[in-house]
C-alpha cells in the first residue's frame, strides 16, 4: 500500500495553517509508525509545519497524529483525503481520549501505543476488512523497539543547532510517568507507571541515526537515579549534545547534574509551573518548593546546563502582577529559556472534569474552533473581573522575558555551552515581534 503519515499544524490567528521555513524537530510518532510498518509498504511522511500536503498524490491510507491542539486541523485534513477515496487513520493523544468524535472524521481509530494495533491495523486494510478501533495491547517491556525513521524526512527542513552537524532528533528511552499533575494527560495515554528501555538499545538507536544532536523525549529522563546514572554514563562516548526533561528534585542529586554534564546535556526542561505553593498544591505538584527553584537554577548554571523553565498561568489568584513576578524571577536566576504555557483542560484530565463540573469552561469541546488562539480563549476557566486572561498572561510574562535587556543579563557568559541557547532567544524575540505570537 501507499502510505502518508502526518502530523498537522496548528490555525493561526489568521485561520490559516501556521507553516515555518524550519521546524524544531521531526515528529517521532510518524518517523516510528513508518519503521513499524511492514517493508513492502510505501511510505511517505508529511510534516505539516514545514510541508505542503499534496491532496492528490496517490495514497491508499494516510495515518494522522493528534494533539488537543491540533484537532481541528487534523480533521479537516482527513475529511478531505476521504472525499478523495483513501482511508484514513486517527492516532495519537487526542484521539485516543475523544476516539467517538475523531471516529467522525476517521475510517479508524488507534486508541494509546501502536506497536501491536499498527500493524494489525495495515494487516486488515490491505485485507479490506479494517475495524473502526484498534485497542493498545499495554504492552509491559520495551525492548526491541525498531528504530524511527527519520531516513524519510528532509533534515534540510529541520534546526541545527550553533556548531553542530545533524538536525535535532527525538528519541524515547521510557514511557510513563507516575506524577499525576492534574492538567496532564501523559497518564492516560502512557500509564501512570514508568517503563524503561534498555540503555544499550538507546545508544544503539542514537549511533544508528548518526545524530549529535538529541531531544531525549521522555516526561522525566532522570526519574529513577540508579537508571540515570546507566544511561548518562553510557552515553558520554557517543560525544553528543542533548536536551531533556527532568523534575525540580534533581538539585538533591549533585553527582547527577555533574554527570549529566559530562554526557553532554546542555538544556534541561523543568516544570516549574508556579511561584505559588497553593496553585503547585491544586496542580497535584505539591513536590514542587518555589523556596528550593533558586538553589536549582544556580546549580544547574554552575554546571553549564542551560534550563528551560515551564511555568503555567491561570490558576485562582493569578493576575498580571504573578506574570511579572515570576518572568523577573527567570531573568534575575539566569535561566535561558522559558515557556509560559495557559492553564487548558485538556480532555480526560482530572483538570477537565473538574472544570466542565464546575461548569468553568465557555465552550467544553474547545479544541474543536478554528484556531488555537480561539480554542485556548473557550477552553480556559471563566474570566475574573478586572484580571486579564490567561493567555494575556502568558503575554505579559513572555514580553518580559524575552526583552532584549533580559537576553543581555541572561547570557553575560563565556561558557559555549550557556551561549548555545543565546540564538533561540534572539529567534523568539524576532518572531515574537514580528508575528505577535507565542507559540514556540
Amino acid at each position: 500500500m501507499k502510505i502518508t503519515l502526518i502530523s498537522p499544524t496548528m490555525y493561526g490567528r489568521d485561520e490559516r495553517p501556521i507553516k515555518t521555513k524550519r521546524a524544531f524537530i521531526p515528529n517521532l510518532a510518524t518517523a516510528y509508525l513508518a519503521a513499524l510498518a511492514p517493508k513492502h509498504h510505501e511510505i511517505r511522511i508529511v510534516d505539516d509545519t514545514v510541508d505542503e500536503i499534496d491532496y492528490k498524490a496517490p495514497v491508499d491510507l494516510v495515518g494522522i497524529t493528534t494533539m488537543a491542539i491540533t484537532a481541528e486541523r487534523a480533521y479537516r485534513i482527513a475529511d478531505i483525503f476521504r472525499t478523495r477515496g483513501a482511508k484514513v487513520v486517527l492516532g495519537g493523544m487526542h484521539a485516543t481520549a475523544e476516539p467517538e468524535e475523531a471516529l467522525e472524521h476517521a475510517d479508524a481509530v488507534v486508541i494509546g501505543e501502536a506497536e501491536d494495533s499498527w500493524p494489525e491495523l495495515l494487516r486488515d486494510a490491505e485485507n479490506g476488512r479494517m475495524k473502526r478501533t484498534y485497542q493498545a495491547t499495554g504492552r509491559e517491556s520495551l525492548e526491541g523497539l525498531p528504530h524511527p525513521r527519520f531516513d524519510l524526512v528532509d533534515p534540510r527542513k529541520y534546526v541545527r543547532m550553533p556548531f553542530r552537524k545533524s538536525m535535532i532528533i527525538p528519541v524515547s528511552t521510557s514511557r510513563g510517568c507516575p506524577r499525576q499533575c492534574n492538567f496532564c494527560c501523559v497518564g492516560q495515554f502512557w500509564g501512570n507507571t514508568i517503563r524503561f528501555r534498555p540503555a544499550e538499545e538507546v545508544v544503539e538507536e542514537i549511533r544508528a541515526s548518526r545524530a549529535d544532536t538529541v531531544l531525549f523525549a521522555d516526561d522525566n529522563l532522570l526519574f529513577d537515579e540508579e537508571r540515570a546514572e546507566e544511561l548518562l554514563r553510557a552515553l558520554i562516548p557517543l560525544k553528543i549534545k542533548f536536551f531533556c526533561q527532568a523534575d525540580t528534585r534533581i538539585h538533591r542529586y549533585p553527582d547527577l547534574i555533574k554527570l549529566l554534564r559530562e554526557a553532554g546535556c546542555f538544556v534541561t526542561f523543568i516544570g516549574m509551573e508556579s511561584l505559588n505553593t497553593e496553585a503547585l498544591k491544586s496542580m497535584h505538584k505539591g513536590f514542587n518548593q518555589p523556596e528550593e527553584y533558586r538553589n536549582l537554577l544556580k546549580m544547574l548554571n554552575d554546571n553549564g546546563i542551560n534550563v528551560y523553565a515551564s511555568f503555567v498561568l491561570g490558576s485562582d489568584g493569578d493576575t498580571a502582577q504573578t506574570a511579572r513576578d515570576t518572568a523577573q524571577f527567570l531573568i534575575d536566576n539566569k535561566a535561558s529559556l522559558a515557556s509560559f504555557f495557559v492553564l487548558t483542560p485538556f480532555p480526560k484530565t482530572e483538570l477537565y472534569d473538574t472544570m466542565k463540573a464546575a461548569d468553568r469552561m465557555v465552550d467544553p469541546k474547545w479544541w474543536q474552533r478554528l484556531t488555537a488562539f480561539q480554542a485556548l480563549d473557550l477552553g480556559m476557566a471563566k474570566l475574573r473581573d478586572g484580571e486579564p486572561n490567561p493567555r494575556e498572561l502568558r503575554a505579559i510574562a513572555t514580553r518580559q522575558f524575552y526583552s532584549w535587556g533580559s537576553i543581555a543579563k541572561r547570557f553575560a557568559t563565556l561558557d559555549p555551552n550557556k551561549l548555545m541557547c543565546l540564538p533561540l532567544n534572539i529567534a523568539t524575540k524576532r518572531k515574537m515581534d514580528k508575528h505577535n505570537t507565542f507559540l514556540f
